[in-house]
């Protein structure tokens, strides 16, 4: 959204503000709605909630079906511009308020503004923590719905959202099998839909499931369902569905390393490094960034150190100016594994001066970083040798073999599912 297009609901609304008409009073209405759902997209929620209330004031009693229909939209919009910011009871009173007003309409505009009220006040109590009656709602919303055939995308969408929710809930009320049941709906329902609203929540569904399975040590089945993801969305272009299938092809790739198949994993990773190599997205250059970490270490752990020290430092040369958190966290484990790396190989002038790049960089952006310490650690054994020469019985120094390396890759971000 731009300020162009503000200007323009605004030529509307200047030129409508005093019509009698009913068309015109309702493109009025509709365009004060459209403007504070934009000025909400640009972070302007004082301005977006002055422009619900202005419709809310003007129409509230209006008995006119295209103008109730607009009260009903600036009420759910209030709602959630209200619980973005926390103010979480006040949206559930809007929320309860198109429910009691609207609830059994049958007019099918109207019957879409409760049921997403009734979805919106699920998110304000489950974002509150009150996990059981958020679930209770979302089922009001599945119940009301039905498996959505036949219906409109948006009624849809938000039976699937309600079903990915639940799944997120239960599993942080360790009620597991009831999660994987929640996302089971969703998969079943929604699996062939073509509507990227669907899409997009059948991919959360089977990442949820496959990372579940994956914490319940059922690791050839969450494999499994990590593929189907793959399957699912693997051609998708939609920024967030290629997001999911990175992070589903790490997490595989994590199963097949506690499975010690290594050959496998860096093969997902090879795959990560194809699919995504060169994007411009910070989450997706951030997951091929780990990839080429996690390849890196394991050909170091599997004492092919010079492949992994190339791996290494093209992840320095690519990322190592990177401002993004994301990328600096990868950056820093990158450094001391090098560090790591060539002290076991005894290049010790090396090894102290990859030390001393980490150190000072740790030092410089966070001092609480456990691979700070670890630097220093390696430094000071590397140092030791050196000082002590080498091995007159001609066998290798290991130095700093108590340290190990360190990778791990961290879960994808996930929206709010409004």
């Amino acid at each position: 959204m731009s300020d162009e297009e503000i200007a323009n609901y605004d030529k509307v609304i200047a030129r409508l503000g005093t019509a009698t008409e009913l068309p015109l009073r309702q493109e009025f209405a509709r365009a004060l709605v459209d403007k504070g759902r934009a000025l909400v997209q640009m972070d302007k929620s004082g301005e977006a909630m002055v422009a619900f209330d202005e419709v809310i004031a003007r129409f509230d009693t209006a008995t006119e079906l295209p103008l109730r229909e607009q009260v009903a939209r600036a009420l759910v919009n209030k709602g959630s511009l209200l619980d973005d910011l926390g103010r979480y009871r006040e949206a559930i009173a809007i929320f309860d308020d198109v429910i009691a007003r609207f609830g059994t309409a049958t007019e099918p505009s109207l019957y879409v503004s409760a049921t997403l009220a009734l979805y919106n006040k699920g998110n304000s109590l489950r974002d509150m923590d009150e996990n059981k009656q958020a679930i209770a709602v979302y089922d009001e919303v599945i119940a009301r719905v039905g498996d959505g055939t036949g219906t409109e995308l948006l009624l849809r969408t938000a039976v699937a959202r309600a079903l990915v929710n639940k799944g997120v809930l239960l599993s942080r009320m360790e009620m597991f099998s009831e999660e994987i049941a929640a996302h089971d709906g969703v998969i079943a329902h929604f699996g062939t839909a073509t509507e990227f609203p669907l899409r997009k929540e059948v991919a959360k569904a089977l990442f949820n499931k496959g990372n579940r399975l994956c914490q319940m040590d059922k690791n050839k089945e969450a494999i499994a369902v990590f593929d189907e993801l793959i399957a699912h969305s693997g051609g998708a272009t939609e920024l967030s569905l290629r997001e999911v299938v990175a992070s589903a092809l790490v997490n595989k790739a994590i199963i097949l390393g506690q499975m010690n198949q290594t050959e496998e994993e860096i093969a997902v990773y090879d795959e990560v490094i194809t699919r995504f190599g060169g994007a411009t997205e910070l989450t997706l250059r951030a997951q091929e960034a780990r990839a080429l970490g996690c390849k890196a270490m394991l050909l170091d752990l599997t004492d092919k150190r010079d492949e992994a020290i190339a791996i290494y430092d093209d992840v320095i040369a690519r990322f190592g100016g990177a401002p993004e958190p994301a990328l600096r966290e990868v950056v820093h484990k990158v450094l001391f594994n090098k560090a790591a790396a060539l002290s076991q190989m005894n290049k010790r002038e090396e090894a102290i001066a990859a030390c001393d790049e980490v150190i000072a960089i740790l030092e410089e952006e966070d001092e609480t970083s456990p691979f700070l310490e670890f630097a220093r650690e390696i430094k000071k054994s590397t140092m030791d040798e050196k000082l002590r020469g080498p091995d007159v019985t001609g066998s290798t120094v290991k130095t700093g073999s108590t340290v190990q390396r360190v990778f791990y890759v961290a879960e994808p971000p996930r929206d709010r599912n409004r």
